[in-house]
């Protein structure tokens, strides 16, 4: 869902405003996505 809505054009502190979570935490599940992305 994180990944989604950041991948459609919503800021990261849009993400973390509407899902209620840490903005740090935010770029850990996207940094983590990434990752996953590029094996």
């Amino acid at each position: 869902m994180i990944v989604d809505a950041y991948q459609a054009g919503e800021s990261v502190s849009q993400i973390a405003q509407l899902t209620g979570r840490d903005v740090v935490d935010i770029g850990n599940v996207l940094a983590a996505a990434q990752a996953t992305r590029r094996r």
